[in-house]
């Protein structure tokens, strides 16, 4: 329960409490339980104060000190705290639905378990924050700082965090479904088994993160930076990737089926056993990337990069390669039965005991290539081997 006098005090406005704790520093206050609904307490140094379990729905703190405040379990719904300092404050547990925190300074806070519900974060540093299982829907996040913050298993559906910095952050099994990440910074943070179906990550920055087995299927990550991420096994199927940078990631054994990919960078990408079927990577750079065994089927390759790719023992049947790059790619064992591949070069290509029948192979080049106990029926016409 509260001290009383300390009651007494805080009720006789903040320019005489802010009085009273500059005259008693040693002194901390104690206002756990108090009721303070509705209360106006901009600029109040709370500093350190015991308010566990106080009832602070609609409060007014906007500029307050609550710095290393004990806040657990306490209700601040609809509270106003713009530019309020929370730093190193125990909000476990805290309701915080609907609460005003614009500009705020919540970093190395503990949030976890806390109701953050359509709560206003814009530009707030949350800064190696602990917000673990915490549920912040539909709450806005825009150009918040959220470095090193510690998210998982948190609650972000349909949160606004575009342009927010998440660097090295923890969003491990995190739901963000239908959360908007357009141009947010994720570089090396941690989203493996997190659900991010339907998100927007247009244009945001993933370079090193790690996604394992995420849920992306159905997301708009187009022009996304996933260079250097680990896409093992995620569900990546029906997303929108044009013109993303993947360049050395790992997608081995992921789904990709429809998705888009034109005009995607995936060079030196290991995509081995990844299923790519009715994909489209028309024009992507595959240059030197990991297919062997991967699932292409009915895929549009079309004007495709993939020198010196690996396709061994790769499913394009019915693929579209007109017009790709195949220089020196390593097919053998691959199935390209009823594949298209008009005027493809494929020269320095290895196509031992691949499968050929039915192809489409007016105007390709295989010069060098290496077509030994390759699978076909017939003569080959509009081969051109100059």
């Amino acid at each position: 329960m509260a001290d009383m006098q300390h009651l007494i005090k805080i009720g006789q406005g903040v320019d005489e409490w802010n009085r009273w704790r500059k005259m008693h520093p040693e002194v901390v206050p104690d206002l756990d339980e108090a009721k303070l609904n509705g209360a106006t307490l901009n600029n109040a140094d709370l500093s350190h104060a015991h308010l566990r379990k106080a009832k602070l729905e609609g409060a007014s703190l906007n500029h307050a000190n609550l710095w290393g405040a004990d806040l657990r379990e306490a209700n601040l719904s609809a509270a106003k705290l713009r530019e309020s300092t929370l730093s190193e404050a125990d909000l476990r547990e805290a309701k915080l639905e609907d609460t005003d925190l614009n500009y705020a300074d919540l970093h190395h806070a503990k949030l976890s378990e806390t109701d953050l519900s359509r709560a206003k974060l814009d530009k707030a540093d949350l800064r190696d924050t602990d917000l673990r299982h915490a549920t912040l829907t539909k709450a806005v996040l825009s150009e918040a700082l959220l470095s090193y913050t510690n998210l998982s298993q948190a609650t972000l559906s349909e949160v606004l965090l575009d342009y927010a910095k998440l660097s090295r952050a923890n969003l491990s099994l995190a739901d963000l479904r239908n959360a908007d990440l357009s141009y947010v910074d994720m570089n090396n943070a941690d989203l493996s088994r997190a659900d991010l179906s339907g998100a927007n990550l247009s244009k945001a920055a993933l370079n090193n993160a790690c996604l394992i087995q995420a849920k992306l299927q159905e997301a708009d990550l187009s022009g996304i930076d996933l260079s250097y991420a680990n896409l093992n096994n995620a569900d990546l199927n029906n997303a929108e990737l044009s013109g993303a940078v993947l360049s050395r990631a790992k997608l081995i054994s992921a789904q990709l089926k429809m998705a888009n990919l034109i005009a995607a960078d995936l060079s030196y990408t290991n995509l081995s056993g990844a299923d790519l079927g009715k994909a489209d990577l028309s024009e992507a750079k595959l240059t030197m990337a990991r297919l062997s065994g991967a699932n292409l089927r009915e895929t549009k390759l079309r004007r495709a990069h993939l020198y010196k790719a690996d396709l061994s023992e790769a499913e394009l049947n019915e693929a579209d390669l007109s017009r790709a790059d195949l220089r020196h790619a390593d097919l053998s064992r691959a199935d390209l039965s009823q594949a298209n591949l008009s005027w493809a070069r494929l020269t320095g290509a290895n196509l031992e005991y691949a499968n050929l029948l039915g192809c489409d192979t007016f105007g390709i080049s295989i010069k060098q290539a290496n077509l030994k106990n390759a699978i076909y029926r017939g003569h080959l016409g509009g081969f051109n081997f100059l």
